[in-house]
Parts: structure tokens; C-alpha cells; sequence
């Protein structure tokens, strides 16, 4: 079960790897009905979380943690979740940084299985 973390890391090291490349997440939401058969796309969004500098130092990890989920919408209708997030990271702080980003998808999958059932 992934943990919950709300803000992101607060470790001095991830913070001045974070000064220099962007964190980016990634939803996206199809509707799919098989009777009669169609599908469609009701939200497809690049969140940028965090601008960064323009670097190409190539230091550094780079991690991304991603989930999804299907559910039944009744009426032979049914919604498939993906949310991703890619953020920079150090060697130290790869746990944290970890911790963090899958929590964020989690938060993300959550609120798109509301938005999915039409209670947001």
C-alpha cells in the first residue's frame, strides 16, 4: 500500500537536485462502453509540479512511479485510470523522493476515480 505523503520531500539534497529539473505528473482517464462499442477520452493532462531550471547536466536519477486502475461504471460502461510522475532525484534521496511520488499517484488515482464516477 503506498504511503501518503502530501508535500514534497524536505531533505536539502533532493531540494537543490529539484532547483534544476522539472517534476512532471500524468493523468489520463478513457471511457470505454461496450454496448453499443466506443470509447473515449475524458481527461488527458501533463501537470507540470515543479518548473525547475533549464539544465542538461545529466547528474543525477531520475525516477518514475506510475499506477492505474479500471472500474465498472455500470451500463456496460467502465473507466481506465493512468497516472504517472517523473521527478529528479539524487542517489540519497531516491527512497524519499520514491515515497513521495507514490503517494502522489495514489492521491491522483483517487481523485480521478471520483472525477471517473462524477462526484468532483
Amino acid at each position: 500500500m503506498p504511503i501518503s505523503i502530501k508535500t514534497t520531500p524536505k531533505t536539502g539534497v533532493y531540494d537543490k537536485h529539484l532547483e534544476s529539473k522539472p517534476t512532471l505528473g500524468f493523468i489520463k482517464i478513457d471511457i470505454a462502453s461496450s454496448h453499443p462499442k466506443s470509447e473515449k477520452v475524458i481527461k488527458d493532462e501533463e501537470i507540470v509540479i515543479h518548473k525547475g531550471a533549464i539544465s542538461d547536466q545529466g547528474t543525477g536519477f531520475e525516477i518514475e512511479v506510475g499506477g492505474g486502475r479500471t472500474i465498472n461504471l455500470g451500463n456496460y460502461e467502465s473507466a481506465k485510470i493512468d497516472v504517472r510522475i517523473r521527478a529528479p532525484s539524487t542517489k540519497e534521496s531516491l527512497e524519499e523522493v520514491y515515497e513521495w511520488a507514490t503517494g502522489w499517484v495514489s492521491d491522483k488515482i483517487s481523485e480521478a476515480v471520483d472525477a471517473a464516477k462524477g462526484k468532483s
